[in-house]
């Protein structure tokens, strides 16, 4: 699982005062954190994944970029495809 998050400070004030809501999540070994620009993490990667699930913020500023086809696009890529 990875969990791909602009602000160090997001994820550190987490870990302080929501342990109720995380649980933990941030110290099981199968997360792979990634702190950074999360376009610019879904435009590099080649891995392929079964769901990708966006928190987003309100359009404007930093975020506006992830409201874009373009980014709709390359999360669609990383998708991996399923045959039945």
């Amino acid at each position: 699982m990875k969990l791909c998050e602009i602000d160090l400070a997001v994820v550190d004030i987490s870990r302080k005062h929501l342990a109720s809501v995380h649980k933990g999540a941030f110290d099981d070994p199968r997360l792979d954190l990634r702190i950074g620009d999360g376009f610019a993490f879904v435009r590099e990667t080649t891995e392929q994944f079964d769901l990708i699930v966006l928190d987003l913020t309100d359009p404007g500023g930093p975020s506006t970029l992830l409201y874009t086809p373009e980014f709709y696009r390359a999360c669609a890529a990383r998708l991996r495809r399923w045959v039945r």
